[in-house]
């Protein structure tokens, strides 16, 4: 059985860094949907298919110590069940522990914590491990219908109400 493409939010508003950091995840085997913007990584979690995310601390001023808004979206309770990694330039004692702290329902706002210092290949190792850990995804699950039934067919009949791209975010999570 062919196995289903894992999707990784990464965001991160230092286009370079991610633009580059994305290939190596796509190196890898997994899809990457890249967010530029904290309200590009917020419009992502809510509407397309992610396993797992990604996100820098400071997505809206890096200079500023004040800003996690990363943090912030990781703590969201909309997005409970996507794990998260917040990966930082800045990593202190107090990020780590706000980051990985206990969580009343579901996940902590993150399920790991790296540095960007400690380069591409711990960030990989760290997407594994949460896969590994959080994502359920089974695929060696067949679904038989009849065959002029798609996967966004079946979306259709499950939950009738989604449009446009979310449908066909919906369709994802189904084949999942």
């Amino acid at each position: 059985m062919e196995q289903k493409m894992k999707t990784v939010l990464f965001a991160d508003n230092d286009r370079d860094f991610l633009d580059t950091r994305a290939e190596f995840l796509e190196e890898a085997g997994y899809r990457v949907l890249k967010a530029y913007s904290l309200e590009q990584a917020r419009q992502l979690l809510a509407e397309a298919n992610i396993h797992m995310a990604i996100l820098d601390i400071r997505m809206e001023d890096d200079d500023d110590e004040k800003d996690v808004s990363g943090l912030t979206l990781a703590r969201d309770p909309n997005f409970t069940p996507v794990p998260k990694i917040i990966l930082t330039n800045f990593p202190t004692y107090q990020a780590v522990r706000d980051a990985l702290g206990p969580a009343l329902k579901g996940l902590p706002p993150a399920v790991d914590f790296i540095a960007k210092q400690e380069g591409p290949d711990k960030m990989i190792q760290a997407v594994q491990r949460a896969f590994s850990r959080y994502v359920n995804i089974n695929d060696n699950l067949a679904i038989r219908w009849r065959e002029r039934l798609s996967f966004l067919s079946l979306a259709t009949l499950i939950k009738p109400t989604p449009r446009g791209d979310r449908l066909y975010a919906y369709a994802d999570e189904i084949e999942d």
